[in-house]
């Protein structure tokens, strides 16, 4: 056997190169793959997430809401201004800033 068949890899080894589109992808495919799904509630719990809201609107009570964003769950106190049953989302107050969070991507409301 000729000598520069016992190299295996080492004949490539010199003319390996990473294009910057290929390492932001991979990049982006290691960013992705540490993500956490979206919360998937049953119609029970959502009714029972509800009903908190509700209550909380109108007795100006605050809350605490656990949500999906981004892969990732995040949890905010706040008293509930608004719920808008057509867009399906509802505004949180927490002193001068504020959030609007999908009812999709709700995992947990519970009272303060």
């Amino acid at each position: 056997m000729s000598e520069y068949l016992k190299r295996k890899n080492l004949l490539w080894e010199g003319s390996r190169f990473v294009l910057p589109e290929q390492k932001a992808a991979y990049l982006e495919h290691q960013a992705n793959q540490n993500k956490l799904p979206p919360p998937l509630l049953d119609d029970q719990a959502l009714m029972e997430i509800g009903m908190i809201v509700m209550d909380a609107l109108q007795r100006k009570q605050e809350v605490t809401v656990v949500y999906w964003d981004d892969g990732a769950y995040k949890e905010i106190n706040g008293v509930v201004d608004l719920v808008d049953h057509q867009l399906q989302h509802f505004k949180i107050s927490t002193g001068s800033d504020y959030e609007y969070i999908h009812i999709k991507y709700l995992k947990t409301v519970e009272r303060v």
